[in-house]
């Protein structure tokens, strides 16, 4: 027997107003959230195998036994890939 969230009044009113069971929900959840792990293990993966060390712009620091690295434009590009990956899907 599934369980279902009661909806408020104002949401029973709405047309086409659904109610999810909480158990689709978490599956669902799980599903995405195994999805985009297994994606970035992948991405990862290429990664590690192809040498990349980092783009021009990224800046390192080396002080005797310490190395300080920030990955700026490396930080650029992924937000610019990420941003149009998203705004592609919205349309």
């Amino acid at each position: 027997m599934t369980r279902l969230l009661t909806p408020s009044p104002l949401w029973a009113q709405m047309k086409g107003a659904k109610v999810l069971s909480s158990e689709g929900v978490m599956a669902k959840i799980f599903l995405y959230l195994g999805l985009f792990f297994l994606g970035m293990g992948i991405i990862y993966w290429i990664v590690e195998k192809s040498g990349f060390q980092g783009l021009p712009g990224d800046l390192t620091f080396q002080v005797k036994d310490m190395q300080i690295h920030f990955p700026l434009m490396t930080s650029l590009v992924v937000s610019l890939a990420i941003s149009l990956v998203l705004y592609l899907m919205r349309r």
